[in-house]
């Protein structure tokens, strides 16, 4: 899965393409990014 051209190009999003990555890999890798960044504790995705 390659993501969009338009997230690519958007630095504030810091989404890299990489080879043989599912879309649910795209999803843990964000939302583990938040709890490393922001100390979130928990949420709901």
């Amino acid at each position: 899965m390659t993501p969009p051209k338009w997230l690519l190009e958007n630095p504030g999003t810091r989404v890299k393409a990489r080879e043989n990555q599912t879309v649910a890999d795209y999803l843990i890798e964000w939302q583990t990014d938040w709890v490393k960044r922001f100390g979130i504790d928990g949420y709901r995705a």
